[in-house]
C-alpha cells in the first residue's frame, strides 16, 4: 500500500513537470505562455539538465508565433491598413516584446532565434494609428453635435494623447 501511495506521488511530480506544461502550452497553441514557462525556468535553473529541453521548446514556441503573427500582419495590411492600424500596432509591439523578453538569456547553445529590429515599423505603424485616430476623432465629432458623438470622439482623442501626447492639437480637442 505504501509503495503505491509513493508511486502515485511520483507519478503525479513527474506529469507536473515545467516541460510537459510548456509541451501542452506549444500544442494547444499558447506559444506566449509557453515562452514565458520556459523563459522562467531558463532563468532560474542555467545549470539545470532541463535547460536544454526549456531551450527548444522556446525556440519552437518562437518560431511558430513569429510565424502567426507576421502571417496576420500580411492580412492586415493587405485588407484595410488604415482600418486595422490599432491592430498592426499591437500585433509589432508584441513581436519585439517578445523578442525583448528572449534577449537577456541569450545565447543558448542548442537553440537559435532570428532576432529582427522592429523600430522602423512600429513607428510606422504608431504614426497610421495616431493618423487613424485623429481622423476617426475629428470626423466624428465635425458630423454632429450631439452629446454621444462627442463623447465618442472624446475617446478617440484620449487614445490619441495615451498613444502621442503631442499630437497636432489633441490638447484642445479634448477640451
Amino acid at each position: 500500500m505504501r509503495n503505491l501511495v509513493y508511486l502515485l506521488l511520483l507519478a503525479l511530480l513527474v506529469s507536473c513537470s515545467s516541460v510537459k506544461r510548456s509541451e501542452k502550452n506549444l500544442v494547444r497553441g499558447n506559444y506566449d505562455e509557453a515562452i514565458r514557462l520556459s523563459i522562467k525556468k531558463i532563468q532560474n535553473n542555467r545549470g539545470s539538465k532541463k535547460v536544454k529541453e526549456h531551450a527548444l521548446l522556446l525556440e519552437e514556441a518562437f518560431e511558430k508565433v513569429v510565424s502567426d503573427d507576421l502571417s496576420r500582419l500580411s492580412l492586415l495590411k493587405k485588407e484595410d491598413p488604415v482600418e486595422n492600424s490599432q491592430e498592426i500596432y499591437e500585433i509589432y509591439q508584441s513581436l519585439d516584446n517578445r523578442q525583448n523578453r528572449i534577449k537577456p538569456i541569450l545565447p543558448l547553445g542548442n537553440a537559435s532565434f532570428d532576432i529582427e529590429d522592429y523600430t522602423d515599423e512600429i513607428v510606422t505603424s504608431i504614426n497610421n494609428y495616431s493618423t487613424f485616430l485623429y481622423n476617426r476623432g475629428t470626423e466624428i465629432l465635425n458630423r454632429s453635435n450631439d452629446i454621444l458623438d462627442a463623447r465618442e470622439a472624446y475617446g478617440y482623442f484620449a487614445n490619441l494623447k495615451r498613444l502621442q501626447p503631442n499630437y497636432n492639437n489633441v490638447d484642445s480637442l479634448l477640451d
